[in-house]
């Protein structure tokens, strides 16, 4: 709605970028900077003001509808019947556009794996490289490097191939990453263990920054055309349900790390679970590239 058609890519590619960016600017800049100089008393405190910033910043927004009496248990019903219905109306509105609901498993798909590789960054760096966890940045901002790198790529050459072999290529390369993630394991096990290669280290290391950027750029190559072939094709009555859809899957879906990714990886180790995000990413680009998706 507030920009033109041709200028969605570019404007999801701002979204991206600055999304990004802020996890990242928390996540390697702000919380090991406050946690080293201040400690865990201060960082809160500096959370909590942000959080304050957050909402003086919504007074800013235009004024609210007037404020209804709490409704009764029967408008509580309608109210469910109605949110039912409208994710029925919501996906039934994307199966009637062919390859919308690939964009739509590709944005949740994507989410996920992100979700699930931050989860275990932390242990990853201390199971695979043996430092602390707070070294965690080692990985997390050549991620954000690749986002970026991912997007400034996108916009020089997205106008030039059809998105469907984009986003495949990403799946391709990312589950390709997320194997070296998995082998690295046995790898620095070795390195560990032979005196005579234990200046291998600093190489493994490389590897592993190049992977994790090789992971950000395919994230934006995935992420960033599959939200714009959404905005594009979606009628305008329907796309907030549809994205109410898809936050709502996105928020189910991260639980996996919480239920799935982490118990495995405390009882088998990080190999197992990047190996099974490997084989399912895989799996993903074989389906869509059979289904002969049309060139969007």
């Amino acid at each position: 709605s507030i920009v033109r058609r041709e200028h969605l890519l570019v404007a999801n590619s701002l979204f991206t970028f600055t999304y990004n960016g802020a996890f990242l600017g928390g996540f390697v800049i702000l919380a090991p900077v406050m946690l080293t100089v201040a400690g865990y008393e201060v960082l809160f405190i500096l959370l909590a003001a942000m959080f304050a910033a957050a909402a003086l910043l919504c007074v800013t927004l235009p004024p609210s509808p007037p404020i209804r009496t709490l409704g009764t248990g029967a408008e509580a019903g309608h109210a469910v019947s109605e949110t039912r219905r409208g994710f029925a109306s919501a996906i039934a509105s994307v199966r009637e556009v062919p390859g919308l609901i690939w964009s739509l498993a590709n944005v949740a798909i994507a989410n996920t794996l992100i979700a699930v590789a931050g989860a275990l960054a932390p242990g990853y760096v201390r199971e695979v490289l043996g430092f602390g966890e707070r070294s965690v940045a080692l990985l997390v901002a050549p991620a954000g490097a690749g986002v970026v790198a991912g997007i400034v790529l996108l916009n020089v050459i997205g106008g030039r191939i059809a998105r469907t072999r984009l986003i495949s290529l990403a799946f391709t390369i990312l589950g390709s990453a997320l194997i070296g993630l998995a082998i690295a394991r046995p790898l620095a096990e070795v390195i560990r263990g032979a005196a005579h290669v234990s200046g291998a280290l600093p190489v493994l290391v490389a590897f592993l920054v190049v992977l994790t950027a090789l992971i950000g750029a395919a994230y934006s190559f995935i992420f960033v055309p599959s939200m714009t072939t959404l905005q594009e094709e979606l009628r305008e009555d329907v796309r907030g349900r549809v994205f109410g859809v898809l936050t709502t899957i996105i928020s189910g879906l991260s639980l996996l790390p919480l239920v799935v990714a982490g118990p495995v990886a405390d009882r088998w180790g990080v190999a197992p679970v990047f190996a099974s995000a490997a084989v399912l990413v895989w799996a993903a680009g074989l389906a869509r590239a059979r289904w002969r998706a049309p060139a969007m």
